[in-house]
């Protein structure tokens, strides 16, 4: 469930996730600090293997968001950028596509 929410996070439009999120100029951080908590918890406490298609979409966001976390890149955490960056928009795609796959998985458990 966290790692529903926190892809589902990541998949909004950026202003809706700024307005969800609720903290206005540290939107992009919380949002990649809760996936990277939930994402850790659910490898964690895996008791079987997932897809190999959600995980390969897990691994692209965390992916993407270590590429957005190198220094080159700090001022793409502005609220700004996450809402029209094109990084952001391929993460948010990154995201719906495992917001879809997690679904699946829930149902198939």
């Amino acid at each position: 469930a966290e790692l529903r929410a926190a892809v589902g996070h990541l998949g909004l439009p950026g202003r809706d996730a700024v307005v969800r999120m609720g903290s206005p100029g540290r939107t992009a951080d919380r949002m990649a600090h809760r996936f990277d908590e939930a994402y850790t918890q659910w490898v964690d406490t895996l008791s079987d293997l997932p897809g190999e298609a959600l995980l390969a979409s897990l691994q692209r966001i965390d992916a993407a968001l270590l590429e957005l976390a190198k220094p080159e890149n700090r001022d793409l955490w502005s609220d700004d950028a996450l809402c029209a960056h094109p990084a952001w928009e391929g993460l948010r795609r990154h995201a719906r596509e495992a917001g879809v796959l997690l679904g699946a998985d829930a149902a198939a458990s």
